[in-house]
This record gives structure tokens, sequence and C-alpha cells, in this order.
């Protein structure tokens, strides 16, 4: 009986288990999660600010805005105006061209970021990377770059962690786009404090000229997609994208896996400026 078992397992074997829920099987082989955690991802409500891609109005907006359509969230948008900005980026925008995340951070998307940090199981960033590959793909403006840059760590953190969460996560990222990974060409040249627990500005200071473009023939004149974990205040992607920037990189798109509430707090849809309704 166990020779057959054996044997119907070998000609039917059995689609592995998600990573992330350790109970759902996957539809295919090829899928990164199973329908169970799917359905369950905590996913952004449009509007999305054009810049920093954290959610701005909902309370302006009205949960019947959430509930719509993507295409048809997308023409209401139009239909006041054009893109709609956040008011911190209203304010100060950020060096980067845009950002964007395929959840907010909540729910078991933050639980498996801390899984992956601070537990050591570097096997969710295959799932993870692949959902970012796949919302890569879908961003038509992430098609136009050149290079995948993930933003590293310091070597001492790098050492006591074993990896770098960012890099494993741009993987799966520059594979589903057929584009280099670049993990190299971005360094931290000096230890950073933990920015949990930092306010803004604290942050900016933090990592103020923390990082240094090691060759900067690779990244004149490129399109570069920086890969990170989690878009907060966005303190970590500015530094990096102005960096990248000062070295010669023609343009900086933000891509990662979640962002916070706050991130762009304060703004509404009646904030689209003058200037964005012209340029629509």
């Amino acid at each position: 009986m166990r020779l057959a078992r054996v044997g119907v397992d070998w000609l039917y074997p059995q689609p592995p288990l998600c990573l992330i829920c350790r109970d759902g099987r996957l539809s295919w082989r090829s899928d990164p999660l199973c329908a169970a955690c799917l359905d369950a991802l905590p996913r952004l409500v449009e509007p999305l600010c054009e810049q920093c891609g954290q959610p701005v109005g909902a309370k302006e907006a009205g949960e019947e805005l959430g509930r719509m359509p993507r295409l048809l969230q997308r023409a209401l948008i139009g239909l006041l105006g054009g893109p709609v900005h956040c008011q911190r980026c209203r304010l100060d925008p950020p060096p980067f061209r845009r950002a964007r995340a395929v959840a907010s951070y909540r729910g078991w998307i933050r639980a498996a970021i801390h899984r992956l940090k601070y537990r050591g199981e570097a096997e969710l960033a295959l799932p993870l990377g692949r959902l970012m590959g796949l919302l890569a793909r879908e961003e038509l403006l992430f098609l136009t770059v050149s290079l995948v840059v993930p933003v590293p760590l310091h070597p001492d953190r790098l050492a006591s962690r074993g990896y770098n969460q960012s890099e494993l996560l741009a993987r799966p990222v520059a594979a589903a786009i057929g584009r280099p990974l670049a993990a190299d060409v971005l360094r931290r040249r000096r230890p950073t404090l933990p920015q949990v627990g930092l306010d803004e500005a604290a942050r900016r200071r933090n990592l103020k000229k923390a990082f240094v473009v090691t060759d900067g023939k690779r990244v004149r004149g490129r399109r570069i997609l920086l890969v990170d974990d989690v878009l907060t205040t966005g303190a970590t992607c500015r530094e990096a994208a102005r960096t990248l920037l000062e070295a010669g990189a023609r343009r900086v798109e933000v891509l990662t896996l979640a962002v916070t509430p706050e991130a762009g707090a304060g703004a509404g849809l009646s904030e689209v400026s003058t200037k964005d309704r012209v340029r629509t």
C-alpha cells in the first residue's frame, strides 16, 4: 500500500504549500501565494498620490470611491482634473519620479515583513518579491527602467542579519521585468539608527549622506528602479534616490512591498494643483 501511495504521489504530486500561511496550497507552481492569502491582501484604496503612491483623501473621497472598480476610480480622478498629490509631496516633492507599493502595511503583509526582517525567514522574499514583480509589470512606467537597485544595508547590519531583505525582494522584480539587478551599485557608507520610532525630521537627519554610489558609470544616464521593503515617510528612498541622481542617474522610480498608512496623510481629492490640471 505504501509503495502504491509513493507511486501516486510521484505521478500526481501535491502542489506546494503557501509560505505565508503554511496551510493553503498553491494552484500553480508559479503562483506566489495561495488564494486565501491573495484574497486577504491589504490592498491600497485609490486614489493614490501620484508621487509617493500613498492613498489620499480617504475621508474626503468616502468609502464609496474605494469600492468602485479601478478604471472607474481613475476616470473620476481624471474628471476632477488630473493626478492627485498628497500634502507631503505637494509641499516637499521627493526626488524620485514615482513610488508604488503592493499593499498597505497591515494585516499579514506586516507580519510577513517582520518574519522576513527579524526572524530569519528569508524564503518569504521569493513569494513577496513575485508579488512586487507582478505590480512592476502592470505599471508601464516601470518597464522603461534599465536597472534594478535594492536599498542597501550597512555592512554591520548585513553581517548581523545575514542578508539584505531588499535585495532578496529585488531579485524576482528584476526577473519579472527582465532588467539587470545591481545590488552593489549603491552602498551605505555609515551606520544609521533604526528608523522605527523616529519622526520625519529625525529620519531625514539620520539618513543624510548615508549612501554612496560605488560606480558612477553604471548609473549615469540610466533609469533606475529602487526597491525597498516598506515606504513610511519616504526618508530612506528620498536619500537613496537623491544619491543616485547626483551620481548622474536620469530618473529614479521606487517600488516597495508595502506603504504605511500615515506616509501620505493629510491630502485629499481637492488637492489637485493647477499645474496638474494643465498637464492633463
